[in-house]
């Protein structure tokens, strides 16, 4: 069942010779999705063929004793995956009629629709889930439910209705599928490692050394996130971790009884008293002299109810008092709420970065967004405001080309106002020498052209080629970048002495 799962409940396309398995290519809307139904192909379950209601499997497994046969399996249902239901499900009728479900997904999801039998495969399973995410893999859960046909052409009218909506065609849909998608089975599980790209590490170190704090949003598991973290130097031994997660034995125990109001009730307070105690532990070390640096490590069910109006304050003090946060487990709705609440709560200017589908609502909610074009499609790169190939280029992006183009804006602004105050200024105190006769000091044409032409050259130059420093230098001592973080070019200081010399200006030239 766990290969044929794998070899049925997706969305990849095939391409290429069905005769030889070899010669097929995959098309998926994700890597991890290819990569599994390859790895059912390996292990004797070869998806080669898809019509509209029908996959084709070729099967040559041990159960048929290395005989090689073709199965054709009809899909009757397909409830797609989202990032927020974090599951994936297809209906499906065997040749010989029996009907089934198979549904993949996130652990903390699967596990909360599987029935009450095979406690002893649900506790090795997770067992295992936690090894895995320790190593950095990313994690699905596989799961099955026989239909009874009574049952199924009941839920099939619904979900029929609900499917020829016009009005939240999408929420009706998810409440149909959670009609169906309990009393699972619990097949197994599976883990594909996500490598970084090249210069991760190198990349996030050298935006720390800039003054930058940088937040991990992830969809991974808490155990998968953490590696993560410490793999691209994100978090280290050295630091003193805050972890709040909804993976204790305490709130296990209450999910266990069932009763949702409980539930949330208990992991609210619980919540609450972990962003407490750690707010009061941040702020002690501030008062020693060499305190740690510290990091907040919090999962998706907890930063629900710390998104909650009466504990944000909270969440957001504490962490803006870390080095380093690690929201994991979270939503696309969630990652575009923490944007929003650094960026409206903290007033702080954020910067976005993202490569898949789930990280569009961040990068819009953010001032500045940036996608990465890669495997996970282009649906980031079409929703944000640059668009580079590699996470590593973010260091160009802002120690070099940002850096500079702030101080050329800057030094055009002031230039701007600079020039066009001595320019009137000079006409206001030639006012006072002609006894306010109306006179003008300027000839017609030099008026229109001052700004077009006589002033222009400076203004462009300044603006298209200035560069203080080199590039090469600009990424050896990112230090640099604090200028502008600190607005050190662009202070009233700065307006008022130009604004000081454009007054006297116009009185000499007089």
């Amino acid at each position: 069942e766990f290969f044929r799962c794998l070899a049925i409940c997706h969305t990849v396309l095939p391409e290429g010779d069905e005769k030889s398995p070899e010669m097929i290519k995959y098309q998926a809307a994700s890597p991890d999705e290819a990569a599994l139904v390859i790895a059912a192909k390996h292990f004797g379950f070869f998806f080669y063929r898809r019509t509209p209601t029908t996959i084709y499997v070729r099967e040559s497994h041990v159960e048929k004793m290395g005989k090689v046969q073709d199965i054709s399996y009809e899909i009757l249902n397909v409830l797609e995956f989202n990032s927020t239901r974090k599951r994936q499900s297809v209906v499906c009728r065997y040749p010989d009629g029996r009907l089934v479900l198979y549904c993949k997904g996130a652990d903390t999801v699967i596990y909360e629709r599987l029935s009450d039998s095979n406690n002893d495969i649900k506790k090795i399973t997770r067992e295992y889930l936690e090894q895995f995410g320790s190593s950095g893999l990313r994690t699905l859960c596989l799961a099955y439910r026989e239909l009874h046909p009574n049952v199924y052409e009941s839920w099939n009218e619904k979900f029929i209705q609900a499917k020829s909506s016009l009005q939240d065609r999408e929420k009706k849909l998810d409440e149909v599928a959670e009609l169906i998608e309990n009393d699972l089975i619990l097949i197994g599980s599976t883990a594909i490692e996500d490598k970084l790209q090249e210069g991760v590490p190198r990349c996030i170190e050298t935006l720390q050394r800039a003054g930058i704090k940088i937040w991990v949003l992830t969809g991974d598991k808490i155990e998968t996130a953490i590696n993560i973290a410490y793999a691209c130097s994100l978090i280290n031994n050295d630091m003193k971790q805050f972890v709040i997660s909804s993976e204790t034995d305490a709130i296990r125990e209450v999910e266990d009884r069932g009763d949702q109001v409980e539930i949330a009730r208990f992991i609210k307070d619980e919540v609450k008293r972990e962003l407490k105690k750690c707010l009061e532990e941040a702020q002690s070390y501030f008062l020693t002299v060499s305190g740690p640096k510290l990091a907040l490590v919090i999962d998706g069910k907890c930063l629900m109810y710390a998104l909650d109006p009466s504990l944000r304050v909270m969440l957001l003090n504490l962490s803006l008092n870390c080095h380093a946060v690690v929201c994991c487990r979270v939503s696309p709705l969630q990652k575009a709420q923490v944007t929003s609440m650094v960026k409206k709560g903290a007033k702080k200017i954020t910067l976005s970065i993202g490569d898949g589908a789930n990280d569009v609502s961040m990068i819009q909610a953010a001032h500045v967004g940036v996608g990465i074009s890669g495997m996970e499609g282009m649906q980031a790169v079409m929703a944000s405001d640059f668009a580079i190939a590699q996470f590593r280029y973010l260091e160009d992006l802002l120690l070099v080309h940002g850096r500079w183009s702030y101080l050329r804006i800057c030094k055009v602004v002031i230039y701007f106002f600079y020039k066009n105050l001595t320019f009137t200024l000079t006409q206001f105190w030639f006012t006072f020498q002609t006894g306010f006769s109306g006179q003008r000091f300027y000839d017609d044409w030099f008026q229109s052209l001052y700004n077009v032409i006589f002033t222009a050259l400076p203004v462009i130059i300044v603006g298209l080629f200035d560069k203080d420093v080199s590039a090469s230098l600009s990424k050896k001592y990112p230090e640099l970048y604090m200028e502008g973080i600190k607005n050190v070019f662009f202070k009233w200081k700065e307006r008022y002495l130009d604004s000081g010399m454009s007054v006297q200006l116009p009185s000499l030239v007089l």
